[in-house]
């Protein structure tokens, strides 16, 4: 399993001074927050990725913000960013591109989308996964987007039918370790952080959901994708992005120990 750290942690901080710190904290790689690297030109991204490459980092995935289904306008803009994406990603060596089918507070959740709503999406998808073939799209589930809950999400890539199309996971009350054992064919990334009981975000060691046992699950599980740290809330100290690296690190040791330890069905 790939250890990494998404830089919207650290969202004002140039990603030429993160990536030393991140190295230093033991990290394998990066997810690279969209805003950290949208306008850089070739040779800014080359020098970046050789960077990483010297501190022994992977850059895994770049992660922009889309809009598939509420206006023909957020669709253009979508493709109009998914473009720079691409090109970034490719620069960079990332294979995987964070993707949304909607963000923010206006987003169109499964509850109330509609057929064209559904429809577009889908297409929308096809046209850009179909444009980078040599990238993997992962979808993450959130709410207010047509992957809000497990059914919708596997309904998504079944209706999709993209061999790029993947899932990043994001655990919560709703995306428990059954609804990943559901998902498990599709996910190639996935986000681990927590949340108060009101909701807000929080450390992994300190929320409501017990993020360690799902780690340690999905560890034993035999899970071998990336998996990203994600602290979107502001506060975030370099000691506690380097605690959260230690917290995912022991859970993944706890889950491999558990399946070695297990015993051997009879032939």
């Amino acid at each position: 399993m790939k250890i990494c750290c998404c830089t919207i942690a650290m969202r004002d901080e140039p990603l030429e001074s993160q990536l030393p710190k991140l190295s230093a904290a033991g990290y394998d790689g990066v997810e690279v927050w969209f805003k950290h690297v949208d306008g850089r030109s070739d040779g800014e991204l080359d020098a970046l990725r050789d960077q990483a490459r010297k501190l022994k980092l992977d850059i895994e995935v770049v992660a922009p913000y889309w809009w598939l289904t509420q206006t023909a306008e957020l669709l253009e803009e979508t493709y109009q960013i998914a473009g720079r994406a691409i090109r970034a990603a490719r620069r960079l060596g990332a294979p995987k591109i964070r993707t949304f089918t909607d963000s923010g507070p206006t987003g169109i959740g499964s509850d109330r989308a509609t057929p064209d709503h559904w429809r577009t999406a889908i297409l929308a998808l096809r046209r850009v996964c179909g444009s980078a073939p040599d990238l993997r799209f992962v979808v993450e589930t959130h709410e207010q987007t047509l992957a809000d809950t497990p059914e919708s999400t596997e309904r998504l890539m079944r209706e999709a039918a993209l061999p790029n199309l993947r899932v990043n996971f994001q655990p919560s009350r709703v995306f428990d370790l059954a609804s990943y054992r559901r998902l498990r064919p599709w996910i190639e990334h996935m986000h681990v952080h927590n949340s108060t009981a009101e909701g807000k975000g929080t450390w992994l060691d300190a929320g409501v959901y017990d993020m360690g046992s799902l780690i340690a699950a999905i560890a034993r599980d035999g899970y071998s994708h990336s998996l990203s740290v994600e602290y979107c809330f502001k506060g975030a100290t370099w000691e506690r992005i380097a605690a959260a690296r230690a917290f995912v690190a022991k859970y993944v040791a706890i889950g491999r120990r558990s399946a070695s330890a297990a015993p051997i069905a009879p032939p």
